[in-house]
């Protein structure tokens, strides 16, 4: 008010009578600027912000996804820590499966979301996979992923032709050699899409060494799973362990490995996904000194 403002607050109490009065737009705007510099002398507009999703394709046939957050202008934002490199895939069916492909797809995005068919896992498909092209064809969409699997699937039943297709599928992360233990599901409950055999078999591939076996490493349920421990640690392999008789995180994983090494005793040792003996093999292997070389890696008699 008057006394306080001074003359600037003279002047714009005088532009306020004169919008009332003769209702012009112009004079609102310039009272409104006029406030903003008076109240708010400080006021700044905040920088703008945006999201950027970018594709880099680099030469040669890997893929990089990155997706960042930076400011406008900001061309020297550093996004290598954002990138995700992926990788074409070809799979081969001999036949469909039941009839079908096997897999559910996220619409509008040729990616599969489900693996529908309990051999899915076993033909090549995986969560994520984008189906880019079938039969050799590129396929743009999902209209035309679905025409392209009908024509496939009628060509085999004609000819017998397997099935072909090409997806784009991100690339692991390089293979985690910590020892630790692992967990195949989050514990939640419900049916797996998935049949433990295979789960279990991806795990094998996904780490150099595994060893499913009951109990974990601090607290093992066997004379013979603890002894396999200890010899594992005396050669240096670091590696990792699933607990079989854990059936609320690997529901049905002791029947799953049974059946994948014909063999009803634990613990198994899988090396580079495949399995090399059970404990009693190890402990063999240990005795005879020739645990280091089933493993890979030189004992510690032979380390320099």
């Amino acid at each position: 008010g008057p006394g306080r403002g001074g003359p600037r607050s003279s002047q714009i109490l005088k532009m306020a009578r004169e919008c009332v009065t003769r209702r012009r737009g112009l004079c609102v705007v310039a009272l409104a600027f006029a406030l903003l510099g008076t109240c708010a002398p400080s006021f700044a507009w905040p920088a703008a912000h945006h999201l950027r999703s970018t594709i880099v394709v680099p030469r040669g046939s890997g893929i990089f996804l990155r997706v960042g957050r930076a400011a406008a202008g900001d061309a020297a934002a550093d996004t290598k820590k954002d990138e995700v490199e992926a990788e074409e895939v070809e799979i081969v069916m001999p036949a469909p499966l039941d009839g079908r492909l096997g897999v559910a797809i996220i619409s509008g995005r040729r990616t599969v979301s489900r693996l529908a068919h309990g051999a899915a896992f076993a033909a090549g498909w995986r969560i994520g996979d984008t189906i880019i092209a079938v039969g050799g064809s590129p396929t743009a969409d999902n209209e035309a992923v679905k025409v392209a699997v009908k024509e496939a699937i009628a060509e085999h039943a004609k000819s017998g032709a397997p099935l072909r297709f090409l997806v784009r599928r991100l690339k692991p992360k390089p293979a985690d050699v910590s020892r630790g233990m692992l967990r195949m599901t989050p514990g939640t409950g419900g049916g797996l899409t998935v049949p433990m055999a295979d789960l279990a078999m991806s795990l094998a591939k996904d780490f150099p060494v595994v060893l499913f076996m009951e109990g974990n490493l601090r607290a093992p349920m066997s004379n013979v799973g603890a002894r396999t421990i200890e010899a594992l640690d005396e050669v240096g392999v670091l590696f990792k362990a699933v607990d079989c008789a854990d059936e609320k995180y690997n529901p049905g994983l002791r029947a799953a490995i049974e059946e994948l090494t014909n063999d009803y005793q634990l613990p198994q040792l899988f090396v580079g996904g495949l399995r090399i003996g059970n404990g009693y093999d190890v402990l063999k292997w240990q005795e005879a000194g020739q645990l280091g070389e089933r493993l890979g890696v030189s004992s510690p008699a032979e380390s320099p």
